[in-house]
């Protein structure tokens, strides 16, 4: 799996960052969102904001799924970023502080795909 920054190209697409997250018009004029982000938690990860759910339903069950990547980063490639799902005091993960909840990365060689992470709940 190769992964992508927003505003690369592809096949003569330009690949963005989702809906309702920072881009060239949206967020910190100082902040470099054109990064690969990944978090150590899937508590994080797997939240609305970035997993968004998949509902089905069979013999009429209603199901929810998401799904998250297992990555690997190579040591001292990344830096950190807070939460920006708007958690306030709230702590969102017992083993990691709110403000190193967000790992961007710049350099796509520097990540790679362990692993996937998926969840079905019955809702």
């Amino acid at each position: 799996m190769v992964f992508l920054k927003p505003g690369v190209d592809i096949d003569g697409k330009t690949f963005r960052s989702r809906i309702g997250h920072f881009n060239d018009r949206y967020g910190p004029s100082d902040f470099n969102w054109k990064q690969i982000f990944a978090s150590p938690t899937i508590k994080y990860a797997g939240s609305d904001a970035y997993a968004t759910p998949v509902s089905w339903s069979f013999h009429d069950i209603e199901f929810e799924a998401r799904v998250a990547f297992q990555v690997w980063v190579k040591p001292g490639s990344y830096s950190y970023g807070g939460e920006t799902v708007g958690a306030g005091s709230e702590k969102l993960d017992p083993l990691f502080s709110n403000d190193k909840l967000e790992w961007c990365i710049d350099n796509p060689d520097n990540i790679i795909q362990i692993g996937r992470a998926s969840c079905r709940e019955r809702v």
